[in-house]
């Protein structure tokens, strides 16, 4: 069986005017997958030069298959359970600074480069402090970053912008780079004329949403026998896919016309709506429904959410207590929220609940109560947040109904202070003992009918009537 190659499968090799930092799954299911759609399209013509951001990495495997790799897509969309498979073929190039530093450096001097696409994960984008040349390769993802735009600013000139577009994992990622650029060249001592190009390129915060489960290690040799070639490259991933980009500029609109297409990117004002969404419905339904649906003894989302008592759980939750407090148009929010109902139920993916209870403690706090505390703010007293919360205690005792240890993972303090609290089966104790621990700053906490509600339902679901309350509040 032969490798993928443009010469196994004929594809139209892209003249390269984007460089893209990174060649993990999540940037090859994602980003090249959207710039793939547009290119096949007929709007654009993009070609992607991948770079290698560490010494250890992939350019050479994707390299040796011609920038050629099968993308399968799996999951739920609009109800129906989908997979369709895709091969890439926006990779136009592959540079490894590391043992092509000079090839890579060339690329600050082309003209034609107009994007910078990164994902070096949420590590990638600190400062530290390096002396850049042109013989050693930084160790930096910023450093490599700064010795291409100082080859870039020397050759070009000031006027050489680029749009540079961040994809890492934090809040402000594209803000943050630009800040530790700047502070990194002063550290190298650089002109203020250059520091003032630096700070003139036009970054792009984005968030991106999309599970992907990467290399189908289980799968592999039914896919290549289907395929009918070897392929090393071949990612997974759910068919939903969200990309929201904050943009005060116009010019990577042109390049990358998303609006002109069914892709759900978009160039936005403000990205912190969408990220409170995010949180709010996705990261809190998730840190909502864990602990209830352990303790009923699931495991995996897609069986808790296929519960009906836990799905009708999760949905008034959302319904009732946190679609309200989001600002954003009312349509989109319940399609975001039908959305994430179907990723849970993927039957393709194999998320465990464990996995997801990891520092529940402080997520309770980011994920839910940002949400109930402005309902309770309204005079609407949120049950199902609460009941929450009430999950989670009972979670952290550490033992299920039947005895069976639950290997929580979270700060040793919390985990010994859970214990010595749930030594005592002082149901009020335990709860004040939260409350006055965690969560003391929140004003519903005063209130006497919601530290009633949370010492009598943990009491009843503690005596294994988890099911008899959660049917109480769902149905009543």
């Amino acid at each position: 069986m032969e490798k993928l190659s443009r010469k196994l499968k004929e594809f139209t090799l892209r003249p390269v005017n984007i460089l893209q930092f990174g060649e993990g799954n999540f940037l090859r299911a994602f980003v090249d997958d959207f710039i793939d759609i547009l290119n096949e399209s007929g709007l654009t013509n993009n070609g992607v030069c991948v770079i290698q951001p560490m010494a250890l990495g992939r350019v050479r495997d994707l390299e040796a298959q011609d920038g050629l790799y099968t993308l399968i897509l799996e999951g739920k969309d609009s109800g129906e359970i989908t997979s369709t498979k895709k091969i890439v073929s926006c990779l136009s190039d592959f540079v490894d600074p590391f043992t092509e530093y000079q090839k890579y450096l060339e690329y600050g001097e082309n003209k034609n480069i107009q994007v910078i696409i990164s994902n070096t994960t949420e590590s990638g984008i600190v400062y530290n402090e390096e002396l850049l040349d042109t013989k050693n390769t930084p160790l930096s993802f910023p450093g490599k970053l700064l010795i291409l735009l100082r080859k870039r600013f020397l050759k070009l000139g000031a006027d050489s912008l680029l749009d540079i577009l961040c994809c890492e994992l934090i809040d402000n990622n594209a803000t943050t780079l630009s800040k530790v650029l700047v502070e990194l060249a002063k550290y190298n001592k650089y002109e203020e004329s250059f520091i003032e190009y630096i700070l003139n390129q036009r970054y792009y915060n984005s968030l991106v949403d999309r599970i992907v489960p990467g290399f189908p290690k289980d799968d592999i040799l039914k896919i290549e026998k289907e395929n009918n070639y070897l392929d090393s490259s071949i990612v997974k991933a759910e068919p939903f896919h969200l990309w929201v980009i904050e943009s005060k500029y116009t010019n990577l609109q042109k390049i990358l016309p998303f609006g002109k297409t069914s892709i759900h990117a978009y160039y936005v004002d403000a990205i912190y709506p969408y990220k409170e969404q995010k949180v709010k419905v996705l990261n809190g339904s998730h840190t909502l429904l864990v602990p209830v649906s352990y303790l009923l003894g699931h495991r995996e989302v897609k069986n808790a959410i296929s519960d009906k008592l836990v799905k009708d759980f999760v949905l008034k939750y959302l319904y009732e207590e946190v679609l309200d407090t989001i600002n954003l148009d009312k349509e989109k929010l319940i399609s975001f929220k039908d959305s994430v109902i179907e990723r849970f139920e993927n039957p393709f993916i194999h998320h465990l609940l464990i996995s997801i209870a990891l520092n529940s403690i402080s997520k309770y706090e980011a994920r839910i109560l940002i949400s109930i505390s402005k309902t309770y703010g309204t005079s609407k007293f949120p049950k199902y947040g609460l009941l929450g919360l009430v999950g989670l205690i009972r979670l952290y005792k550490g033992v299920t109904f039947n005895g069976e240890i639950i290997p929580l993972n979270d700060d040793p303090k919390i985990l010994e202070h859970f214990k010595k609290i749930w030594a005592t089966n002082d149901y009020k104790y335990i709860v004040s003992e939260v409350i006055n621990n965690y969560y003391s700053k929140y004003e519903l906490f005063k209130d006497q009918k919601v530290v009633d509600y949370l010492v009598s339902n943990l009491e009843k679901v503690d005596n294994n009537k988890l099911i008899e309350v959660l049917q109480e509040i769902v149905y009543e």
